[in-house]
């Protein structure tokens, strides 16, 4: 839907935009996951406002929110910045992520592990997107000999 020819707002605004699907889903995952309420809002509710309307300008659609919705979309707005604040820029998930990447980088530096070499030292090449499009397709530690 965002390749070239499929310009249509309406769909890029479903796939990639302030209110996007994947944005609606991951608040609302993490918040579970991470069993905290500061990425709930009301899907439900939100959903029902969405409208199609036509641009003046161009006359494409855009997904907008309806005058009622305007409730529903605060509360995704707050639960977006609150999950932010709150969880994905706490300092001990920071310090977690630097260490992770300490240890990828580690373990292609000094330890000289292939597999994250593979996956994770990119080269310029074609082939390292589709090597890293593989990998995501089965487990990590499926090739890691112990």
């Amino acid at each position: 839907m965002l390749a070239q020819g499929y310009d249509e707002p309406l769909f890029r605004s479903i796939v990639s935009g302030p209110l996007d699907a994947d944005k609606q889903d991951y608040l609302l995952r993490d918040s579970y996951f991470c069993g905290v309420k500061y990425g709930v809002f009301d899907l439900q509710q939100l959903h029902r406002e969405l409208v199609v309307v036509l641009d003046p300008a161009d006359g494409r659609k855009q997904l907008m929110v309806s005058a009622d919705g305007v409730h529903a979309l605060g509360q995704f707005v707050l639960a977006k910045y609150y999950l932010t604040a709150q969880v994905y820029s706490h300092r001990v998930r920071l310090v977690t992520d630097q260490m992770v990447v300490r240890a990828i980088t580690l373990g292609i530096e000094e330890d000289k592990i292939p597999l994250l070499r593979e996956l994770y030292s990119y080269d310029g090449e074609a082939r390292f997107v589709e090597n890293y499009y593989k990998m995501g397709r089965r487990s990590f530690f499926a090739g890691v000999r112990r």
